[in-house]
């Protein structure tokens, strides 16, 4: 049997890492028994270009489009994927400057599920969340629930929300993730600091924290970040389920919650000026 994956945000960090992931190992993902070979991976971004776009594979699809252009639904229902990863939105640092943007963000979870459920057969749909679905909560483990208000967490919550609904015709699954750190390209993330720091540091940059020396952030490396969607999605559906053994489809990454003097003294070798 074939398989053909889109990948939303098709030229952001996540969608270049995963595609790259998937063409080097086309057979990593299984749909309910063992692994079966990706024939066709495709990637959608509403840009044509991005500093991501060089460390991509010459041989990957790369499709340029708005979710919200008209015909879109019918478009790619009719592509017929067996799994979208959904990467696609506004980091939260555009969030934070436009909230009216984070309806955005919603509205492209809906049309993809939509795509998903217009599509023959049950499309897996994998949708990239964020701890920050979650908001003045201490600790979060598998029967924390998300309480955001905040634009972008709204958003992700909003979202999954709207996973879970359409899930009796999609089979919807998302990861909450923290901030990523990597050898990335610069962000509009709000929280992108954590991880230009240490780059910074590797060029001989001076660099500017902008928190306070005992503030605390959850931490999560890129690898650990992909093992999560590859394994997310090769789950059995009956096992989606909560920490009580609950039906639940959507899960948290765990994380290193880090402050950022700690941060700050494990990238040695260079000052920090602090605000």
């Amino acid at each position: 049997m074939t398989r053909k994956v889109l990948i939303t945000g098709g030229l952001g960090y996540f969608g270049v890492t995963l595609a790259n992931l998937l063409k080097k190992n086309p057979e990593a993902l299984a749909w309910g028994g063992p692994p079966e070979e990706i024939t066709e991976i495709e990637l959608l971004d509403i840009v044509a270009e991005s500093p991501n776009k060089r460390e991509l594979d010459a041989d990957l699809t790369v499709l340029v489009d708005d979710l919200q252009s008209e015909g879109t639904i019918d478009y790619f229902a009719e592509r017929k994927y067996d799994t979208i990863f959904h990467f696609g939105g506004v980091p939260s640092g555009g969030c934070q400057r436009r909230p009216e943007l984070g309806y955005q963000n919603v509205k492209a979870t809906e049309t993809v599920l939509e795509i998903a459920a217009r599509t023959e057969g049950r499309t897996r749909v994998i949708f990239a969340s964020s701890l920050l679905a979650f908001e003045n909560i201490d600790h979060v483990n598998g029967r924390t629930r998300p309480n955001a208000e905040k634009p972008y967490g709204k958003s992700k919550r909003l979202s999954e929300e709207a996973g879970m609904r359409y899930s009796e015709r999609v089979d919807f699954r998302g990861l909450r993730v923290s901030t990523v750190i990597a050898n990335r390209a610069p962000s509009t993330a709000s929280t992108a600091f954590w991880y230009t720091l240490p780059n910074n540091v590797l060029r001989g940059k001076d660099c500017v924290v902008p928190v306070s020396p005992e503030f605390m952030h959850p931490l999560v490396w890129i690898d650990d970040v992909m093992e999560g969607f590859v394994g997310l999605h090769n789950l059995p559906e009956e096992q989606l389920v909560d920490s009580r053994g609950e039906p639940y489809r959507v899960f948290n990454v765990p994380s290193q919650s880090v402050t950022a003097e700690q941060w700050v003294t494990a990238v040695q070798g260079q000052e920090c000026e602090w605000i």
